[in-house]
C-alpha cells in the first residue's frame, strides 16, 4: 500500500532537509515569503513510497500561542537580549528559593484541562522536585508551583500577550495564564517602544475576578515580590533593581567590571611591590 504521511521534524532523519529549503527569487516573492513566515516555521517530513521529503511550514498564530518542540519562532535581537537579561538575573536570585527554577522559552504543560502548552519568555517556579532534563516541563509531575511569568512583546504577536478589548475573546496568554493560575503576570511592552526609549512595564496580580493591574512606584518600577526585586528601566534599558534600588547589571557588564577591578587590584599590588623593592634597595645603599 502506498501513500503519503507527514510527521514532525523530530520523527524522521533530516537527510533531505537542505533540498526542502525555499528559494527566493524576485523582490515580490521575497516579500511574500517574509509575510508567510513572519511568525516562524517548523519542518515537516513527508514520507512517500519510502522516500523522505522535508518541507518548511509557516507557523500560524495559534502555533505561536501553543508551540511545539523544535519550532523556530522569529524574534529580533533586542527581544532576545531583554529575555536573556531577565532570565540570567532571576536564575541567580531563585537559588534562595526552595526548589526554585527559572525557564526561558521552554514548553510548559500546566496540567489544566483543555489548556495547551505555552513557552513563556521567562517563567519562575518554586518547590520543583524534578527539573526538566529536556523537552517539555510538566508542572503537576514536577510538583512545581508557578510564581510568575514574564512576556516581552513583539510587534506581530503583541495582541497575544495583552488583555483583549473584546471581553469574550480568550485566545491570549493574558487569559490563559489566569486559567493556569499564574499569580503574577508581567508584560514588558517592547513592541510599543520607540527607538531610544525604554519599554513600558505592566504587572498583573491574579484575583478571583482575573488579572488586576499592579501599581508602579514613583520611579516607574514594579515590585516583584516572589523574587524580592524591582523591575524597571534605566535609560532605554530594562533593568532589575535590588530592594535598595541598586541596579543589577547583566552578566557581561558584571564580568567586565570584575575584570577591570581585578586588573586594577593587580596594578596596585605591583605598585606596592615596586615601592617596597625600591625602599629595600635604598635602605641597603644607606647601610653600605
Amino acid at each position: 500500500m502506498t501513500g503519503t504521511t507527514a510527521t514532525t521534524a523530530t520523527e524522521c532523519s533530516p537527510q533531505t532537509l537542505e533540498e526542502s529549503l525555499p528559494t527566493v527569487g524576485d523582490r515580490s516573492e521575497e516579500a511574500d515569503w517574509a509575510f508567510r513566515f513572519r511568525y516562524g516555521w517548523r519542518y515537516v517530513c513527508h514520507v512517500s513510497n519510502g522516500v523522505e521529503e522535508w518541507e518548511r511550514v509557516p507557523l500560524t498564530e495559534d502555533d505561536v500561542l501553543h508551540p511545539q518542540l523544535e519550532d523556530y519562532v522569529a524574534q529580533n535581537d533586542r527581544h532576545y537580549r531583554i529575555c536573556h537579561y531577565l532570565y540570567t538575573v532571576l536564575r541567580s536570585r531563585v537559588e534562595q528559593i526552595p526548589g526554585g527554577l527559572v525557564l526561558h522559552d521552554v514548553l510548559i504543560e500546566w496540567g489544566v484541562p483543555d489548556l495547551k502548552a505555552h513557552a513563556p519568555d521567562v517563567a519562575v517556579f518554586a518547590e520543583v522536585r524534578e527539573p526538566p532534563q529536556r523537552g517539555t516541563f510538566d508542572v503537576p509531575q514536577s510538583g512545581g508551583r508557578p510564581l510568575l511569568v514574564i512576556e516581552v512583546t513583539s510587534p506581530s504577536t503583541r495582541h497575544l500577550d495583552v488583555a483583549s478589548k473584546r471581553p469574550n475573546y480568550t485566545k491570549t496568554r493574558f487569559r490563559h495564564y489566569a486559567w493556569a493560575k499564574i499569580p503574577l503576570y508581567i508584560i514588558v511592552d517592547e513592541a510599543r517602544c520607540r527607538r531610544g526609549q525604554a519599554p513600558r512595564i505592566f504587572g498583573y496580580e491574579l484575583t478571583k475576578a482575573g488579572y488586576q493591574p499592579l501599581p508602579l512606584n514613583a520611579q516607574g518600577r514594579l515590585w516583584v515580590a516572589p523574587v524580592g526585586l524591582w523591575l524597571g528601566t534605566s535609560g532605554a534599558k530594562v533593568e532589575w533593581f535590588d530592594q535598595d534600588g541598586t541596579e543589577i547589571w547583566e552578566y557581561e557588564q558584571e564580568q567586565g567590571a570584575r575584570r577591570e577591578a581585578e586588573a586594577q587590584a593587580r596594578a596596585e599590588q605591583e605598585a606596592r611591590r615596586a615601592e617596597q623593592e625600591a625602599r629595600r634597595e635604598a635602605e641597603e645603599r644607606a647601610r653600605a
